[in-house]
């Protein structure tokens, strides 16, 4: 991963060895942990919490598939030109990656 300051994983959900109501993102230097269950919470929030852990942990990864998929993208439409101009399928290229890297950007905190 480029330029980037977060740790790039592996990361895992967990459930938390001595709490039940508690499961986590482990990551190689830190845990993140979350109440799963208490007596204010819904299953739907449970449901939620749960799905919000996975994106957590997966988000490494996705970060890395973007920026892949970015750069290919990039030059994939870099060819799709007429003489200084991207023709109508690059630039739907070109306006297509424009939220890829504002969710990078947004990632490394810019």
């Amino acid at each position: 991963m480029s330029d980037t300051k977060f740790t790039s994983g592996p990361w895992e959900v967990v459930d938390h060895e001595h709490y039940p109501s508690f499961r986590g993102v482990r990551g190689p230097s830190f845990d993140v942990k979350a109440v799963m269950v208490a007596t204010d919470l819904t299953f739907v929030d449970y449901l939620q919490r749960d799905a919000d852990l996975r994106l957590i942990a997966a988000a490494p990864d996705l970060y890395e598939a973007l920026e892949t998929a970015s750069k290919a993208l990039e030059a994939i439409a870099s060819e799709m030109t007429v003489g200084e101009r991207y023709t109508n399928a690059g630039q739907y290229l070109l306006d297509a990656l424009e939220p890829v890297r504002a969710a990078l950007a947004k990632a490394r905190g810019e």
